[in-house]
């Protein structure tokens, strides 16, 4: 009787947890946070460049997925904006400028390929940059002088100063080799870093807590259920007792009728 009163409180109990432990789509999924955060930092401390000189599997990891993703950021210089300058220009002699352009990028792409195999060595990613700034300034600049000389069309006075700024700022990269690759790995393995501890850190926020009422009432109820195991396992001990009081009670019944029945054959 009991028990059965303890399963009716628990029954609302239960109810009352399933209905405050129902979250809001911004805390049911926090563990994402978690898992996000602990791959980005596994692939953030894989990048530093700390394990050149270390004999891991890892060691050059950083340098080569660079060399790959230079090559897909060319390719996609090339297609997306000089093929469009290309179509667009009405110009013959710019537009020649911008095919030996996009040649000459298609040319570094396949450098940063053979690159990634160790079957080449180009320029940093400063290097590079700097090859686009120039190239872009310079074709900007022909352009100007072709307006103004040849056409007469009215270029802007500030297209004229961007193209001089690019050139300018091509040259000193290339000459000065700013960043190279290195530098370019570890600003983005620290940025992977911090960005997959923030993750992490957003992962504890995001946890929900949870009411000591409800704590109180699930332990209550794992207590009820332990409870219910023990029920179950002395009634089974108890029929098993009872079930042997009773062999041998039936024993002891025929060893009685056994010894009675001489006795009786006797008086006869």
């Amino acid at each position: 009787m009991k028990q059965a009163k303890d399963n009716a409180t628990v029954a609302p109990a239960t109810e009352a947890i399933k209905k405050k432990a129902h979250l809001p789509r911004n805390k049911k999924f926090f563990w994402m946070f978690f898992v996000i955060g602990t791959l980005l930092l596994l692939l953030g401390g894989a990048l530093l460049p700390v394990w050149s000189d270390v004999d891991v599997p890892w060691k050059d990891f950083g340098t080569r997925l660079f060399s790959l993703i230079f090559f897909f950021v060319i390719l996609i210089y090339i297609i997306g904006y000089l093929l469009r300058q290309i179509i667009r220009e009405s110009k013959t002699a710019i537009k020649i400028l911008t095919v030996f352009e996009a040649g000459f990028f298609f040319a570094v792409a396949i450098g940063s390929i053979l690159q990634y195999f160790d079957s080449a060595s180009i320029g940093g990613p400063g290097t590079i940059v700097g090859m686009a700034f120039w190239s872009r300034g310079f074709v900007y600049i022909v352009k100007a002088y072709l307006c103004k000389h040849e056409e007469g069309d009215k270029y802007p006075l500030w297209t004229l100063i961007l193209s001089i700024g690019l050139v300018s700022l091509g040259s000193v990269m290339i000459a000065n080799k700013l960043f190279s690759i290195t530098h370019v790995v570890w600003v983005v393995s620290v940025t992977i870093l911090l960005v997959g501890a923030f993750m992490i850190l957003l992962g504890f926020i995001s946890k929900p807590k949870v009411d000591k009422a409800l704590l109180a009432l699930k332990r209550e109820q794992k207590k009820i259920r332990r409870q219910e195991k023990e029920l179950a396992k002395a009634q089974k001990r108890a029929e098993r007792l009872e079930s042997k009081v009773e062999g041998e009670s039936e024993k002891k019944a025929d060893e009685v009728l056994s010894l009675e029945a001489p006795k009786e054959d006797a008086d006869e």
